[in-house]
């Protein structure tokens, strides 16, 4: 599955409003951070993958039993300036 499909389908499944080519061209340069979240965490936008296949959701609360561990994608978009947070996260121990 290409990056670009995983980006659309993601999008698509929260109806996020803007332009795809925006958000891919972003990602070229945004800054990727390892985050630990601790339990009780609540994210705007979280990306991930169930089955194998890229899903999203919007206000999330980590409520397992440890830290949230993973990826994090920061981006500035030039039509909204909107700020966009990905993470591909793991429970576990950090």
């Amino acid at each position: 599955m290409s990056p670009t499909f995983s980006a659309l389908t993601t999008t698509r499944s929260v109806a996020w409003p803007g332009r795809l080519d925006d958000l891919l061209e972003a990602a070229q340069t945004a800054p990727i951070d390892q985050i630990s979240l601790p339990v009780g965490t609540r994210m705007r936008f979280i990306a991930s993958r169930a089955q194998s296949k890229p899903v999203a959701l919007r206000d999330v609360l980590w409520a397992g039993q440890a830290l949230l561990t993973g990826l994090r994608l920061t981006c500035t978009l030039p039509e909204a300036q909107q700020l966009v947070s990905a993470s591909g996260a793991t429970a576990g121990a950090a």
